[in-house]
């Protein structure tokens, strides 16, 4: 016997159009859970004032959304080494595999002007802080 509702064989009108309709949650609720995860990993490398927010555009093709990250930005040889190591982070990551996204990164609003012991100390894979801690010496 049967008994999840997808698989059901159950004839009668608007029976196309809900499961329709409970597909669309269920992609809406897996980009969801993708950009928490994405969130969760920018946060490890970027800091905690790193922010995510799904683009108000539908994906197409291979890609479920484009997700706009907004990151703290003191340099480019520092950013360009964090984008790294975020991106080898997600390429490891389960969720991430099953919803691609496009990543989109901006730099947050007054970064360049973060005290320079605040930088040092945000969270991040070793070594990744260096450059901040440089700049203060």
């Amino acid at each position: 016997m049967k008994l999840d509702p997808e698989e059901m064989d159950v004839m009668g009108p608007g029976w196309e159009e809900h499961r329709e309709s409970r597909r669309f949650q269920a992609e809406r609720w897996e980009v969801r859970a993708a950009e928490w995860k994405v969130l969760e990993l920018a946060r490890h490398v970027f800091g905690e004032r790193t922010s995510v927010r799904l683009a108000r555009y539908p994906g197409r093709g291979a890609f479920r959304g484009l997700l706009h990250l907004e990151v703290p930005f003191l340099n480019l040889e520092d950013h360009g080494r964090r984008e790294a190591c975020f991106l080898a982070l997600v390429r490891g990551e389960a969720v991430l595999e099953q919803v691609p996204l496009v990543f989109i990164f901006d730099p947050a609003p007054h970064s360049g002007s973060l005290p320079t012991a605040e930088a040092a100390a945000s969270p991040g894979p070793e070594g990744l802080s260096d450059a901040y801690r440089e700049e203060g010496a």
